[in-house]
């Protein structure tokens, strides 16, 4: 008997358990999603933090402050990848826009220097 070569050989699907496991998978996913929006709070991932928990742009507090300001973003690069989890250590506050030259920030002086507090900025 003569042997027939792969492309000539009846095809079937072999797969159809890991079709339907892969289905399976795809409609937990789906509700997993919709549970987490309805029950979840979206915002925090859309959102900056400050260093004080409030959501910038987001919270009444700070609904005119959209952006976040990292006072020493060097200290964020110093922890490392461990950073993305713990945080940056730096502190973190929402600004009204992002500075547009360099400056040096001292939390004891500047009130006295300026007469605003670190938030005014």
């Amino acid at each position: 008997m003569e042997e027939k070569m792969p492309h000539e050989r009846k095809r079937r699907c072999t797969d159809i358990i890991c079709l339907f496991v892969f289905i399976l998978f795809l409609i937990v996913e789906v509700f997993v999603a919709i549970i987490a929006l309805y029950f979840g709070r979206p915002e925090v991932f859309l959102y900056p933090r400050d260093s004080f928990g409030k959501l910038c742009g987001f919270y009444e507090s700070v609904k005119d402050r959209p952006y976040l300001f990292f006072f020493d973003l060097a200290e964020c690069a110093k922890v490392g990848v461990s950073g993305f989890w713990s945080g940056c250590p730096t502190i973190q506050i929402c600004v009204k826009s992002c500075p547009s030259e360099y400056w040096v920030y001292f939390l004891s002086e500047l009130y006295e220097l300026t007469g605003k507090s670190f938030l005014d900025v």
